[in-house]
């Protein structure tokens, strides 16, 4: 188990595949990454219906990254498209802090991402040093849907029934909002740092052909 602070925005923003890949390019799977990570720096995005505005956090958890599928495509500039697929699952605990109108509380209970697969597409920059690579997002969606089952669902959408605001608030969305959650892919976290000694070779193999060439130098007087 992994106790980094890896980012989930980072690992999964990295691992940007919205499009099937071309068939000459399968792509490379990171295996190293393929492991169960804890308490990566979440953030969720906040959820707002009418008047209520919920505030998700998740303070324990883990998730284990069964398969991952990295395909760049090379482009004009230096960017190479990048297309990703991720199966994963995890669990852990969940923070709701719901305000409006004249109600502010906090419900806490358990969360499960049951297991499925994320699927991006953006661009990304290769770097190449003595000690590894370094892949950072130039482009990239604004989040990430995650599917979440947790208590904390109906007890929300009991609150927003019992408000009596059926003119303001739409339950049934604030539902399906509360069961797939947005996990915003933040600039900080916008790059994946890739060790040479944890890369097989073949997947070494594969990051060179989209490092960019050393400029030429000037020759000296």
């Amino acid at each position: 188990m992994i106790s980094r602070r890896l980012g989930f925005a980072g690992l999964l923003g990295l691992l940007v595949a919205a499009a099937p890949a071309p068939p000459e390019d399968r792509g490379v799977e990171l295996a190293f990454l393929n492991q169960t990570h804890s308490n990566l720096d979440i953030e969720l995005a906040p959820i707002r219906e009418g008047p209520l505005a919920i505030h998700l956090s998740s303070p324990r958890h883990q998730m284990t990254l069964h398969r991952n599928r990295l395909v760049l495509i090379p482009t004009a500039s230096e960017d190479a498209e990048a297309r990703v697929a991720a199966e994963f699952e995890g669990e852990g605990d969940l923070v709701a802090d719901v305000e409006g109108v004249s109600l502010a509380t906090r419900l806490r209970d358990h969360v499960v991402a049951p297991r499925q697969i994320v699927e991006l597409r953006g661009k990304v920059r290769v770097a190449r040093d003595e000690e590894g690579y370094t892949l950072r997002v130039v482009e990239a969606p604004p989040s990430v849907p995650v599917r979440i089952r947790s208590g904390l669902v109906g007890r929300c959408v009991a609150l927003c029934r019992g408000l009596g605001l059926f003119a303001m608030v739409d339950c049934a969305r604030l539902e399906r909002a509360l069961s797939t959650v947005r996990v915003p892919l933040r600039s900080d976290q916008a790059t994946l740092r890739l060790p040479r000694a944890q890369l097989r070779a073949t997947e070494r193999a594969y990051l060179d052909r989209f490092v960019p060439p050393s400029p030429a130098r000037e020759p000296g007087p």
